[in-house]
């Protein structure tokens, strides 16, 4: 996580201060260029830490980090010690880099050709398809944020328009985002095998995930899976065999591609064989409709303040209150929520009895499902 040492500050912060019961750690809420941040500020003897809270922010930028650095001024501090990067550079890229509200607004009729990868890494196989296939449009869902602004500043390099980069969980975009029948094509590029036995439960094939490929490919499109890994690839046979809407249209082994990926080109030089699938879909419709949105905030019912270190739990959904902040006359929650393998990192505040969640300051949607159960966990 960004952050700097400094020498005790000379000015008092400035901005809408909030304290922790718990830590000896106080809140800031700042604006960066139209967006809300907070920094943690945390005193200690002969020097003060500030870094970033994460939860409400998909992508750390480096106007971000930019942001703790003028904190730092403001505070008349000198820096010890930072983590910042490359800070001082401005980011290649941004315009192909969607937030939850761009894909939703997204005209999913409008491209004559619709392709996402799961996993997209830096970007050097989406890229190469956007630049050959102008008239298409080409998605990558990538979570490693390091990975992922490289596939940004290349895109930008290339001065691609027809490509998008979204820092989500590819379960995610499919589950909630992403239209029925929406996409042409599908690629899935040597994702992690999960080799240990306990590790399973993260592999990316499952029998939910080839559902929501399922849902989200359109009659006659194609998924192409490309693995190392023999176990890997026969796992991934046995699951699409398993369920109705797919036919495994492909399977070949040490094939040539037009384009290769960064472990393609890694594995055979090593040696490997690379196996590649592909997987027809069939005309049978898949029963789950996309799952309900929430609008921009909603608030809920909470007549007492929370507490930091509160763990909540119902069905699939683990609400955990990591810390709290207080003000006067408002407390910032810092809280990780959990509806069965998806993950979400937000910032909820509390105010005169009510519990609130803005999509101004997370700039995520949460599902109504969600909504529900906070609704009964609260009352």
């Amino acid at each position: 996580m960004p952050h700097l040492y400094l020498t005790p500050p000379v000015n008092n912060p400035t901005g809408v201060g909030f304290v922790n019961d718990e830590r000896t750690i106080r809140l800031f809420r700042v604006e960066e260029e139209g967006e809300n941040l907070f920094i943690k500020y945390q005193a200690s003897p002969g020097t003060v830490r500030i870094s970033l809270l994460k939860s409400n922010l998909d992508v750390i930028l480096n106007r971000h980090k930019r942001a703790l650095v003028k904190f730092a001024r403001r505070l008349g501090a000198d820096i010890i010690q930072a983590n910042l990067g490359s800070y001082l550079r401005d980011e290649k890229g941004l315009e192909c880099l969607w937030r939850e509200e761009d894909i939703y607004r997204f005209d999913w009729q409008r491209p004559a050709v619709r392709v996402l990868e799961v996993g997209s890494g830096n970007g050097g196989f989406l890229n190469r398809m956007a630049e050959e296939n102008p008239d298409a449009f080409f998605l990558g869902a990538e979570i490693n944020g390091f990975v992922l602004k490289k596939a940004l500043r290349a895109a930008s390099e290339r001065s691609l328009r027809n490509i998008r980069y979204m820092k989500k969980n590819a379960e995610l975009l499919l589950k909630y985002f992403i239209p029925e029948g929406a996409l042409d094509a599908i690629y899935i590029n040597f994702p992690d095998p999960w080799f240990k036995k306990r590790h399973h439960k993260r592999k990316l094939i499952n029998p939910e995930s080839v559902r929501l490929f399922a849902r989200a490919l359109k009659k006659g499109g194609t998924l192409f899976f490309t693995s190392d890994d023999p176990d890997y690839v026969t796992w991934c046979v046995d699951h699409f065999q398993t369920v109705p809407y797919f036919r495994l249209n492909g399977w070949e082994t040490s094939v040539s591609p037009r384009f290769y990926t960064k472990y393609e080109r890694k594995w055979l030089s090593e040696g490997k064989d690379i196996h590649a699938l592909a997987f027809q879909r069939e005309s049978l419709p898949v029963a789950e409709a996309v799952a309900d949105r929430l609008g921009e905030s909603f608030t809920l019912p909470a007549p007492h303040r929370l507490q930091g270190g509160v763990t909540l739990k119902e069905g699939e959904l683990t609400v955990v209150f990591r810390d709290v902040y207080r003000s006067e006359g408002e407390d910032i929650i810092d809280t990780i929520v959990s509806l069965g393998r998806l993950t979400w990192m937000v910032v909820f505040t509390w105010e005169s009895g009510e519990l609130r969640y803005s999509h101004d300051l997370n700039h995520k949607y949460l599902p109504l499902q969600m909504k529900d159960y906070l609704a009964r966990l609260l009352s």
